[in-house]
């Protein structure tokens, strides 16, 4: 007997889904195609892009955690250092490299102010990056040298000579735009003083000018500088955080100097390009909180002047945004441009 045709098309429609379900049955679903990279990730080494020159305090910190990441991941961490134009290079090159994980950039707070200060760069901070972790803060103290400022003792000092001789007192920064003189620039704006900035091209040649008494203070990290402190070469009056160094609790902060809301530190984190799948993201994140949560590593880190601290990806890429919107106004405000 012959099977009606209907029957034959209702046979066929219903084998052709079997066949489909099969087929899609032998398909990995969107979270395992997603979590494969993750799972062999990574499965060569690693480049860490550091935009200072090797040997300063930036690439100390780098290197640290470079070699913590490399014990943690089981690839060696190598790290490539691009520096100039604000970071603005190396920042160009992790944007440009292949969205795999394999190219990661120490990002720091001056890359938001260079979102400014370099409009024409190839990159937007907040959408060509994939925020990981904070990886430690440090704070600034402000030195002068107590031969040429004997009388120099704090920052009321400091302040009631800027306003008795407005525009004669000078500030040295490693460079225009870069977070020693963006803390000069914030103490004007907050004293209602006007002081001269003199950039020089790094923070040494600008410090040694400060001890030998042609530029009359600075604002530096206290790692850098410390030798010179304890010598008696410099003397820190201030520092910029909203608490006291742990290095030196003797020294008060601007907040507590007359000047509440002054809270400035310098902070270096990891970051991605952005579109690198989101479980290697996960696997860096949790393995940078690892890192620094070894005792080892943290001491290290103090040494170097940098109190570390993970914070989610969420939580760093708002601090990102928070200071790009900060220092922007500051930029515009007193009219830095790059010299």
């Amino acid at each position: 007997m012959r099977i009606p045709l209907k029957f034959d098309a209702a046979r066929r429609h219903a084998l052709s889904v079997l066949a489909c379900c099969a087929a899609l049955a032998t398909l990995p679903s969107a979270a395992q195609a997603q979590s494969a990279p993750a799972a062999a990730w990574p499965s060569r080494p690693l480049t860490l892009v550091v935009v200072f020159a090797p040997g300063g305090a930036a690439d100390q910190v780098a290197r640290i955690v470079a070699k913590g990441l490399g014990d943690r991941l089981g690839q060696t961490v190598v790290v490539d250092n691009r520096p100039g134009a604000g970071g603005t290079v190396g920042a160009t090159f992790v944007a440009r490299a292949p969205a795999d994980g394999n190219t990661l950039l120490f990002v720091n707070s001056s890359h938001t102010a260079s979102e400014t200060l370099y409009p024409g760069h190839p990159y937007d901070l907040a959408k060509d990056f994939a925020p990981v972790s904070l990886v430690g803060t440090s704070p600034f103290w402000l030195l002068v040298n107590p031969k040429t400022h004997p009388s120099f003792n704090s920052v009321k000092d400091l302040v009631a000579a800027a306003k008795a001789k407005p525009g004669q007192l000078t500030f040295a920064s490693g460079g225009s735009g870069g977070l020693t003189h963006m803390s000069g620039e914030e103490l004007k704006s907050q004293a209602g003083i006007d002081m001269v900035h003199v950039p020089y091209k790094g923070n040494a040649p600008a410090l040694t000018d400060v001890i030998a008494g042609r530029v009359d203070m600075i604002f530096d990290q206290q790692v850098s500088s410390e030798a010179f402190v304890k010598s008696g070469q410099l003397k820190p009056l201030a520092v910029t955080s909203s608490r006291r160094m742990p290095g030196a609790p003797q020294v008060p902060t601007l907040a507590e100097s007359g000047f509440p809301q002054f809270d400035i530190v310098s902070w270096y984190g990891l970051a991605l390009r952005t579109g690198t799948p989101q479980p290697i993201v996960d696997k860096l994140h949790a393995a940078i909180g690892e890192v620094l949560a070894e005792p080892d590593v943290r001491k290290k880190l103090q040494a170097a002047g940098v109190e570390p601290g993970a914070t989610t990806p969420q939580a760093f890429g708002q601090l990102m945004r928070d200071d790009t919107a900060r220092w922007g106004q500051v930029i515009r405000k007193a009219g830095i441009t790059v010299q």
